[in-house]
């Protein structure tokens, strides 16, 4: 059922080195084989931290109600986290933009489009915001706040207090 490790039953010395020899060959093609892999992978997470890879500079286009500071830095916050723990965030290969783009609109209603450009150390934001087609009141008579809807029907942000 188990084979030994040690020598056969009627088995040749000349046989028992040829074996040992096969298992020590077999050791060495792994140990290749795994340092090989070892320094490829060292090289590969090596070029993803290559400093001009990486993002430096963050634009947005002019925003009339969002804070320009407040989007840029939660860009930077987004994409300044490792992927995988050992490739950084910021490198140009790494951002994906659908993402950005999806994470944007869900943490600012008011933004109604969202173009990212990458070059190779800047990421470039061109941003449209909702603009209000009407206001909406629950109701009239209370404190309840009022509503600006867009043009498509979504409700975006807290109008303030009108007269």
């Amino acid at each position: 059922m188990f084979q030994k490790k040690g020598p056969l039953r009627g088995e040749s010395p000349k046989a028992q080195l040829l074996r040992q020899k096969k298992r020590n060959l077999k050791k060495r093609k792994a140990l290749f084989y795994g340092t090989v892999l070892v320094i490829f992978l060292g090289l590969v997470i090596g070029f993803f931290w290559l400093p001009f890879l990486r993002i430096k500079q963050i634009t947005i286009s002019p925003l009339l109600t969002i804070e320009e500071d407040e989007v840029r830095n939660f860009v930077d916050a987004r994409i300044s986290r490792n992927v995988l723990l050992v490739l950084p965030g910021e490198n140009i290969f790494l951002i994906n933009k659908k993402s950005l783009v999806k994470v944007l609109k869900n943490e600012y209603s008011a933004i109604d489009t969202v173009e990212v450009n990458k070059d190779f150390t800047a990421l470039h934001f061109v941003i449209t915001e909702r603009s209000p087609k009407t206001i909406w009141c629950q109701n009239q008579e209370g404190s309840s706040p009022c509503y600006f809807i867009h043009e498509d029907g979504t409700i975006f942000e807290v109008a303030g207090e009108f007269s």
